[in-house]
């Protein structure tokens, strides 16, 4: 601002100031700065509140008026201030004799501390009128601070602006992207809801499709895989899913048919006849494997004899690449289940032996304890398998126990080869008793009888 009597008159108020509370005021760039740039309030105590205890409230509120930070707000002239510190009247006349001798009552007034700040007041009142150079130049140096910090504070805005602007921008970008997203996402979850009906209608249509398989295998539906070598494979027939009893349920039998227990079996398919002799010699020719021999009874249809259980594996191994499906040997739960057809008697026709339906030692039919019969001379039983009393007995892939354990219901692998395998159905050799549908026998899976062959089940 411009340079006056109020510069100094300021710098006498802050003299004052420091007399009457022992510290001296802010300075006026940092109070400037506190309120325009902070936007806090005044950091100056006024004088009125820090010396009220001691001093006049007009000599106090002087010096307030003294100290305002606008020109305009402090007394303009030397005598429109001196009257206001020293109460003078209106219109009398003032001069430095009695601005003395005011001062030197006061100072009787004031504690011994102030005195030298009372005389640096007059000192400095006297060197107003002279308007000292020095005073001058500490004004105008004051004067270009706060014009730099002016300068500054503008410089700072703008540059305050200028990323204020960018912020929003960016923002704005930001936004853009998110509701991108957003519909991308919305698309994404509308494409997810017509994957997912799809999806659902397909299950509904799969699982209508299986129940009406699996409708027809309850049936007993008759299949027979083609063979690579364009052969077909054994008939097969599809048995449903179900529960049944297991073991010696008339308590007839022997002690390895026991404890009677409930098994749930899955859906499969097994072999309508035994294997025969035609079916397995073109595995044999197919493979380089050694033929079994057939005692001289026929090969064609009648059941394949004099093979081990690995032969027999062997042979569901190759006709699985041969088909395309899997193949394998009966569990002896899946055999028993299969053979007894829902019924609850020793034999699947009753509970006495019949020799119009099974091939035994004691049958009366024309090889009865002589050798085997062709595969489905004798009638079918409810799921229509054939020979499943009697001709041969049959492998399984159950390990054998002499107590039903669980293992019943599992298979062994072709790899381990200790332990007995399970034989099921009684045979040409057999007396009727063994041709129970509960009867067990064991073999050693090396092993090979004139009166042993197999038939086997299709998983899938």
């Amino acid at each position: 601002g411009h340079q006056g009597p109020w510069t100094d008159i300021y710098a006498l108020g802050a003299v004052l100031y420091r007399a009457i509370g022992g510290t001296s005021p802010p300075e006026v760039l940092e109070r400037i700065d506190t309120i325009k740039r902070r936007y806090q309030p005044d950091p100056l105590v006024s004088a009125i509140e820090m010396g009220h205890k001691q001093y006049s409230k007009s000599f106090l509120k002087s010096i307030d008026w003294a100290l305002q930070i606008a020109e305009e707000d402090r007394p303009q002239t030397v005598q429109q201030w001196g009257r206001s510190l020293w109460l003078q009247k209106p219109g009398q006349k003032f001069n430095l004799t009695q601005l003395y001798q005011s001062i030197m009552l006061t100072i009787k007034q004031f504690n011994r501390w102030l005195l030298g700040s009372i005389i640096l007041t007059i000192g400095l009142s006297v060197s107003y009128v002279f308007y000292t150079e020095q005073s001058l130049a500490e004004l105008q140096q004051k004067n270009q601070e706060l014009q730099r910090v002016q300068q500054q504070s503008a410089a700072e805005k703008t540059t305050l602006q200028t990323a204020f602007e960018t912020v929003q921008g960016q923002l704005e970008e930001a936004r853009q992207v998110i509701e991108t997203k957003q519909q991308f996402l919305t698309q994404l979850q509308n494409q997810h809801n017509v994957l997912q009906q799809t999806l659902e209608k397909k299950q509904w249509q799969l699982k209508k499709t299986l129940f009406l398989k699996e409708k027809r295998k309850a049936a007993g539906e008759i299949i027979h895989d083609k063979e690579a070598n364009g052969y077909y494979g054994p008939d097969m027939v599809w048995i449903p899913t179900g529960r049944f009893r297991m073991g010696d349920i008339q308590g007839q039998g022997e002690s390895n048919e026991q404890p009677v227990h409930w098994i749930t079996i899955k859906a499969f398919a097994i072999g309508r006849y035994e294997v025969t002799f035609a079916e397995y010699d073109r595995f044999a020719n197919a493979t380089g494997r050694k033929k079994p021999s057939d005692n001289a009874w026929g090969r064609g249809r009648r059941p394949v004899i004099n093979v081990s259980w690995y032969d027999a594996t062997a042979y569901a191994g190759w006709l699985s690449q041969q088909t395309g499906h899997q193949y394998r040997l009966p569990t002896e739960a899946e055999w028993e289940y299969a053979v007894r057809a829902g019924t609850l008697t020793q034999y699947w026709w009753g509970d006495e032996i019949d020799f119009k339906l099974a091939h035994c030692y004691d049958c009366s039919d024309q090889w009865a304890g002589k050798k085997t019969t062709p595969v489905g001379y004798f009638a079918a039983n409810p799921f229509g398998l054939h020979d499943t009393a009697g001709n041969v007995r049959e492998w399984t892939c159950s390990e054998y126990e002499e107590k039903y354990t669980g293992k019943e219901q599992d298979c062994m692998t072709h790899t381990k080869r200790f332990g007995y395998r399970v034989e099921r159905g009684g045979s040409w050799s057999h007396q009727a008793k063994e041709m129970r549908v509960s009867s067990r026998h064991k073999s050693l899976p090396e092993a090979h009888y004139s009166n042993v062959g197999f038939r086997v089940v299709r998983e899938d």
